[in-house]
């Protein structure tokens, strides 16, 4: 215990860190603490940085679908004050399946407004969102 007390002393008071020693502490200060963990908390960690990628993955990977859906009929509202920009619908993907958001009225960003569109592949449709640009 009071070696780590030491080292964590000499990391922190250190004026210039890439000293060739204080490189050695640093690299014996990991070295401890490593050794404190047991291999099944690293393989705890292990595990749960797997999940937390593969979810972090599925969530950019995009949905597709076979049918692409057909668009709903609205009527556009009326424009609320001058300079306002229309925002097309947008499709969002909700309960496993698409589901269509209405458009909308909003001010302008000093840039312009990409509708989104649907992108056919071999493994079906997918929606590619609207951005501003």
């Amino acid at each position: 215990m009071p070696v780590r007390v030491e080292l964590m002393q000499v990391i922190l008071t250190s004026k210039h860190f890439f000293k060739p020693f204080d490189i050695i502490y640093v690299t014996t200060f990991i070295l401890i603490i490593l050794n404190d963990f047991t291999m099944k908390t690293l393989s705890k960690f292990g595990l749960m940085l797997a999940l937390a990628g593969s979810l972090f993955m599925t969530s950019c990977a995009g949905y597709y679908v076979y049918e692409r859906p057909a668009e709903p009929v609205y009527q556009r509202p009326v424009r609320p004050y001058a300079d306002a920009v229309w925002v097309e619908g947008e499709w969002a993907w909700n309960g496993g399946r698409y589901v269509y958001q209405r458009g909308y009225w909003t001010r302008a960003r000093g840039q312009a407004w990409v509708r989104g569109y649907w992108e056919q592949s071999p493994r079906g449709y997918r929606w590619h969102k609207g951005h501003w640009r």
